[in-house]
């Protein structure tokens, strides 16, 4: 009688479970936020962590303000295990994860009427703690709202992708994949690679998640976060700041005040290269002004002599001549 009781309440315990509404969120930031990954670590993906919390862990990876582009991605009515389903449909979105020094994740965040749009709230945040002016608000999936930037300076990009299917599993792995291309034509376009992702859902209170949602244990980009290398916190794009090659093209400016000799290979008429040099230059000069006065001096000798000779064939010639005629 008491396992049926236990099996009752534990039936009513998960239906109630599966009608609540809740949502998935990322954060990754290019360059380290101290405390990000532990917020993750220290949260059990079958529980729910409620919004207000997970905006205060937002704000706290915005307020190192240690990135030139704040990428909100909205994508309503993504479910956690879409990334479990169709997890190598994202690999843009996994790489950039991959490629960030701190990256947190959270499969259940709680939804509430009260604020539906956190995008609004965290945007008004990050300009106010990072003095930003400068918000592109663009249409997931549509180029054309999208015109690439190409000048320094820290902005704010808000994708705003269209709803998911929600019953046409193969519509929706295409508009996953589809999508992801699309976070790529953004996010490549960037003329730096210090950013912050944030990649959640406004989801739609007329629709529910599907029956026992809540309680798979789902986990979002495992292979990822599970890596050995995330055990601990450290900052994995330092080569950057080392004067690495990063891949990035160095800035320059299109017009600079004096002549940039560096730029250009050293020849013979440099002044620094003269000075540095003057007695090599003196005594290859010497050497070649030798060699072309003993050059000339054995050749107007050497035309002299045969000049001798030449006379003196002559002579014998004319002796020769005047000894046959007399004969």
């Amino acid at each position: 009688m008491s396992n049926n009781i236990f099996n009752i309440l534990l039936f009513f315990l998960a239906y109630s479970l599966s009608s609540q509404a809740s949502k998935p969120g990322l954060i990754a930031t290019f360059q380290l936020s101290p405390g990000l990954q532990l917020h993750s670590k220290a949260h059990d993906p079958i529980k729910e962590l409620p919004q207000s919390e997970f905006l205060d862990i937002v704000k706290k990876s915005i307020s190192f303000c240690n990135s030139d582009a704040y990428v909100f991605i909205n994508q309503p009515n993504i479910r956690k295990d879409d990334f479990f389903k169709y997890g190598d449909k994202m690999e843009n979105l996994m790489g950039y994860f991959e490629g960030s020094s701190s990256i947190a994740k959270f499969e259940k965040i709680q939804e509430t009427t009260e604020n539906q749009d956190i995008f609004e709230e965290l945007i008004q945040f990050a300009i106010e703690t990072c003095s930003i002016d400068q918000v592109f608000r663009i249409k997931g999936n549509d180029t054309d709202s999208y015109q690439p930037v190409y000048d320094i300076g820290t902005r704010i990009f808000r994708i705003d992708f269209p709803d998911l299917p929600y019953n046409d599993s193969i519509l929706r792995m295409k508009y996953i994949e589809d999508f992801d291309k699309f976070i790529k034509y953004v996010i490549a376009q960037l003329p730096t690679p210090y950013r912050t992702i944030i990649y959640t859902s406004s989801m739609d209170d007329n629709r529910k998640n599907p029956p026992n949602y809540e309680i798979v244990p789902i986990e979002i980009f495992s292979s990822i976060f599970d890596d050995p290398s995330r055990k601990i916190e450290y900052e994995r794009n330092n080569k950057i700041l080392e004067g690495v090659n990063s891949g990035f093209r160095k800035y320059e400016p299109k017009f600079k005040e004096k002549y940039d000799y560096s730029m250009y290979p050293t020849t013979i008429f440099d002044k620094t290269y003269i000075t540095e040099n003057k007695e090599l230059l003196q005594l290859i000069i010497s050497t070649l002004a030798c060699f072309i006065a003993f050059y000339y001096y054995f050749f107007s000798l050497r035309n002299k002599k045969k000049g001798i000779v030449t006379n003196k064939i002559k002579k014998l010639d004319t002796k020769k001549k005047k000894y046959k005629n007399s004969s």
